[in-house]
């Protein structure tokens, strides 16, 4: 029995520490991205994913597809992208204790969809992601939903909807890591300009180059 206790032990030891790999690549993967270091970003999530598959490990494969979606997404292999994306989420909901990574997902999806203009696609998972409760969410999250719901009623026209979740986000400022506060500012841009306001708009273009090229603490 003592050494059952101990292999089951160490098998979810192992198993953690996997999930906590796989995690961290993941974030590795978006910060390449994000500082503009395609090919490293590129090679992290091959070799995320050879990884994954040779461990035979579904949360494993689920965040590497994740993760070669938004590489997929960044070098313009957009039919690539949307394959990753819809494979990552399926596995994810085959899952139990993923809330957190589906609705990350979810968010990533309603991106891409509006980039590829299929607003209803965009549409149906942003139902899904506004049917969990606010108080299942961090403000993090929850800022992430308002600039996913502002995202989508602008591009389908609806000024007013989308000035509703903007100001709703400018109550969770004070809390917005640098990377929201960039996405903000991209999204505030495109409301300003659509409200034909665009030497506003030109202001919050350049705030985020300036937050973009300031060197992280």
């Amino acid at each position: 029995y003592e050494i059952h206790e101990r292999l089951v032990g160490s098998e979810m030891c192992i198993r953690d520490s996997y999930y906590t790999y796989f995690e961290l690549e993941r974030i590795l993967i978006k910060s390449s991205l994000f500082r503009g270091e395609i090919r490293m970003a590129i090679a992290q999530s091959d070799q995320m994913y050879s990884k994954a598959r040779a461990l035979a490990y579904p949360f494993g494969n689920a965040l590497a597809l994740n993760a070669m979606g938004e590489v997929y997404s960044y070098t313009g292999r957009l039919r690539e992208a949307g394959a990753a994306y819809e494979e990552s989420l399926r596995l994810l909901d085959g899952m139990d204790g993923e809330d957190v990574h589906i609705r990350m997902l979810l968010v990533e999806l309603i991106d891409y969809n509006l980039r590829i203009r299929n607003v209803n696609g965009a549409s149906r998972y942003l139902a899904r992601l506004n049917l969990y409760p606010e108080d299942r969410l961090s403000p993090l999250e929850l800022a992430m939903r308002h600039i996913s719901n502002a995202s989508c009623q602008l591009f389908k026209g609806d000024l007013k909807a989308a000035s509703h979740h903007l100001a709703q986000i400018g109550q969770l400022e004070a809390q917005l890591i640098p990377e929201i506060r960039q996405y903000l500012l991209i999204i505030d841009a495109r409301y300003l300009v659509a409200t034909g306001e665009h030497e506003a708009a030109l202001t919050a273009y350049n705030d985020f180059c300036l937050l973009y090229t300031s060197p992280s603490p």
